[in-house]
C-alpha cells in the first residue's frame, strides 16, 4: 500500500516538474522575444514563372504571430480581398486568369495587434512563362548568339506605375574590326514595320524595325566580347491612351552573317 501511494506522490511530483518546466520554456520564449512591432514590407511577387500563377512572399518576421495577404485586381481604385492568412511565408496563387494584373499588399499581426497594410506590390498572371534563356536581364548573364534563338519579352504597368518588364541581354564574340548583322523577327508584329522592340549597344538605342538588319560593331583592332540589350519598346506595348495593362510577345532572334567593319 505504501509502495502504491510512493509511487502516485513520485508521478505527481514528476507531472508537476514536466508542467513547470514547458510553463518555463514557454514564458522564455516570450521574454527572449524581441518586443519590437513588426517590420513594415513590401511582399516579393513573382509573375511569369509559373503558368497562370502568381508567386508571393515575404521575410520571416519574428515580431509577427501570423501573416495576412491581400489581392485586388489592378485598378484606379483597389478592392481587396484576403487570400492567405496563416504562419507561412511564401503563398503561390494559382489558377488566376490569363493576362489579368494584381495587387498584393501583407498585413502582419502580433497578439491582438493587426498592424496597416503594405504598400501594394504588381503582379501578372499569364500562360506564358520567362524563355529558357533567361535569366539574361543583365549583361554579366548575357547569352551567347550563335544561331536563332526564339525567345520573349514582356512589359506591363499599374495603375499606380509600377512596371513589370523583362530585358534580354546578348553577346558576340567578335574579331578586329569586324561587325555582326543580326535581325529580329517578330512572327505578330504591331502596324507596319515596327516591333514591340529597341536595342541599346555601345550606349545607343534605336527602335527594330521587323527583319530588317541591326549592327553590332567591334572598332578595335582586337577580339572583343560586344554585349546589347533587347528592351521592350514601352508605347507599342501599352498601344492605348488607358497607358495601363501591357502584353508578353515572342520574337526570334538571328545572327545573320559577321563582315569586316569599315
Amino acid at each position: 500500500m505504501k509502495r502504491r501511494i510512493l509511487f502516485k506522490k513520485s508521478i505527481l511530483a514528476l507531472m508537476v516538474i514536466l508542467f513547470q518546466v514547458c510553463c518555463s520554456s514557454g514564458i522564455m520564449d516570450e521574454l527572449e522575444r524581441p518586443n519590437e512591432d513588426p517590420a513594415f514590407e513590401k511582399p516579393i511577387v513573382r509573375s511569369f514563372e509559373v503558368e497562370n500563377t502568381i508567386l508571393v512572399s515575404w521575410s520571416d518576421d519574428e515580431c509577427a504571430d501570423e501573416y495576412i495577404l491581400e489581392r485586388s485586381f489592378d485598378m484606379a481604385v483597389p478592392t481587396y480581398s484576403v487570400v492567405y492568412r496563416g504562419k507561412k511565408i511564401f503563398y503561390q496563387d494559382a489558377g488566376l486568369i490569363d493576362a489579368d494584373c494584381y495587387l498584393y499588399r501583407l498585413i502582419k499581426i502580433r497578439g491582438d495587434t493587426v498592424y496597416p497594410p503594405s504598400l501594394p506590390v504588381y503582379g501578372v498572371s499569364s500562360s506564358l512563362i520567362k524563355d529558357e534563356f533567361e535569366d539574361n536581364n543583365t549583361k554579366e548573364k548575357a547569352t551567347l548568339l550563335l544561331s536563332d534563338r526564339i525567345s520573349n519579352m514582356y512589359y506591363f504597368i499599374s495603375h499606380d506605375g509600377q512596371q513589370v518588364y523583362d530585358v534580354d541581354w546578348y553577346y558576340v564574340e567578335l574579331g578586329p574590326k569586324r561587325k555582326a548583322q543580326i535581325t529580329i523577327n517578330e512572327q505578330i508584329a504591331p502596324a507596319g514595320n515596327a516591333t514591340h522592340y529597341k536595342v541599346t549597344s555601345n550606349g545607343t538605342t534605336n527602335n527594330v524595325t521587323n527583319s530588317t538588319v541591326f549592327e553590332v560593331n567591334n572598332t578595335e583592332d582586337v577580339t572583343r566580347r560586344i554585349s546589347f540589350a533587347i528592351e521592350p519598346h514601352k508605347a507599342v506595348f501599352l498601344g492605348s491612351v488607358e497607358q495601363t495593362g501591357g502584353g508578353i510577345v515572342s520574337y526570334t532572334i538571328k545572327l545573320i552573317s559577321v563582315i569586316k567593319y569599315e
